[in-house]
């Protein structure tokens, strides 16, 4: 096989028990820069030769002021405060609209009536992020984030405008669009939903968008529902229950796309044959239909069976088909078979398929039982593209899951889908102020953890290091 090159980027955290005091980060102090960001690179094949780990280096511009720059104004122009270099042009002050070391904000302005003050110390509203704009905010879109058009500090990222989803200066609501009859009009206005009719006797009420003024009786509601009926099949077949006596083996779902009406049917089945149907009472409207099933060889996970589904009046031989395909496998470790430490069956990993645009998910549990015949999985999944993870237990497979494959495409039945665990060793030192942490016994104990997060899965991987004095 060809030499590979592949790089992952790690948060690197550690944990450690010693007699050691640990002196605080005090507000002169400055760390560096690339604290706790490493690159773990495996250059070649074979037993991790060329392993590197390599600091990320922070850049002139990025917006952050780092120990190594003067100023940074999130450029790299000349002539404006701040050099290409992120040195000061020219004697740095409060309100110059630069951010400058010691500096919190910089506004560019001496007032101390906004959120930025005259020292360039932040004032922010305790009230930012609640979704109600305050006379001390300009917005706020019910969180403290920034970078969504209203920052963290209740302040206007973008040019106000009804529709963009912030409330802001004077509108009373704004939900991202510009429609009318949706309860937030085109102009940002509340809209008083009694003005579509009250009930005979009553008036709407504007500033409370309520019907008064009429008696409570001599009006009728009508509840109107139709009838709806049908089978569930298996590609095709009716599914295979595995009992002899009545059980609930299964459930189909009607819910309205529009008004969010749901209605859920169990349907019995006793071995008779007779079973997997369902006729049931919805209100008329469209709806999508889902349909899973128990105690038979039809999948515990929903699945969709219809979208768009219109039901204006009573509706029978309704059939709704699951499909599903068969796929198969093995899992292997750095291209070899995982070894199993124990000579008695037991469960060994799991091979999980998430599909990516319907959420459907179908994990299969591998047993192996010391005889080598182990790591292989085959089961049953709908059509759809996949994300493939893998885990394992009681083997070297790490316990810690393993995105396989991403993307890939399942729509008919499909042999040998080969899942590769890749890993690689890193090793080193845990010091304290450069020099080796002192452990306070003489007996051997876990005196500390060192542990790996990646950064873009999620993957944790966590060492106890252990300590004998």
């Amino acid at each position: 096989m060809p030499s590979s090159k592949t790089t992952t980027l790690y948060l690197f955290s550690l944990s450690f028990i010693t007699m050691s005091a640990l002196t605080a980060c005090g507000p002169n102090d400055s760390p560096d820069d690339n604290d706790g960001v490493v690159v773990i690179t495996n250059n070649a094949n074979g037993a991790n030769a060329g392993n590197s780990m390599q600091e990320v280096p922070k850049v002139c511009g990025d917006g952050l002021l780092h120990t190594s720059e003067q100023c940074d104004d999130g450029n790299t122009d000349d002539g404006d405060g701040c050099s290409a270099s992120c040195e000061n042009e020219g004697e740095p002050s409060c309100g110059d609209g630069i951010l400058q070391s010691g500096e919190a904000c910089d506004d560019g302005n001496m007032d101390d009536d906004d959120m930025c003050t005259s020292m360039c110390e932040l004032v922010v509203s305790e009230s930012c992020g609640d979704g109600v704009v305050q006379a001390s905010e300009e917005c706020d879109d019910g969180n403290a984030v920034s970078g969504d058009g209203c920052d963290a500090m209740c302040r206007n990222e973008v040019e106000p405008e009804c529709g963009d989803g912030i409330v802001q200066g004077e509108e009373a609501c704004d939900d991202g669009n510009k429609d009318d009859a949706d309860g937030c009009s085109a102009e940002c206005t509340m809209e008083i939903f009694c003005e579509l009719g009250c009930p005979a006797g009553y008036t709407c009420e504007l500033e409370r968008g309520t019907c008064e003024g009429g008696a409570p009786t001599g009006y009728t509601l009508d509840v109107k529902t139709v009838e709806v009926a049908g089978s569930v099949k298996l590609d095709g077949a009716t599914p295979q229950y595995m009992y002899d006596f009545e059980e609930v083996c299964g459930w189909v779902t009607f819910s309205e796309e529009t008004r969010g009406y749901s209605f859920s049917h169990a349907m019995v089945c006793d071995g008779s044959g007779d079973t997997f149907t369902y006729d049931m009472t919805v209100y008329p409207g469209t709806y999508t239909v889902t349909t899973r099933g128990q105690f038979s060889n039809l999948p515990d996970t929903t699945f969709i069976a219809k979208r768009g589904l219109e039901i204006k009046q009573d509706t029978t031989a309704i059939d709704l088909d699951v499909r599903t395909v068969s796929v198969t496998g093995s899992v292997k470790l750095n291209d070899a078979k995982p070894q199993y430490m124990y000579d008695f069956e037991e469960v060994c990993g799991w091979v999980t398929f998430t599909e990516e645009t319907h959420g459907y998910r179908f994990s299969y549990s591998m047993v192996c039982d010391g005889s080598g015949d182990t790591f292989a999985y085959d089961m049953s999944v709908f059509p759809g593209t996949y994300t493939v993870s893998v885990r394992g237990q009681f083997s070297d497979l790490p316990d810690t899951t393993f995105i396989a494959k991403q993307g890939l495409e399942v729509t008919a039945d499909t042999t040998d889908i080969s899942l590769d665990v890749r890993t690689v060793n890193v090793g080193g030192n845990v010091t304290l102020n450069g020099a080796k942490p002192q452990y306070m016994y003489d007996f051997e104990e876990v005196c500390g953890w060192v542990t790996f997060s990646e950064e873009e899965h999620g993957y944790s991987f966590s060492h106890a290091m252990v300590c004998d004095g």
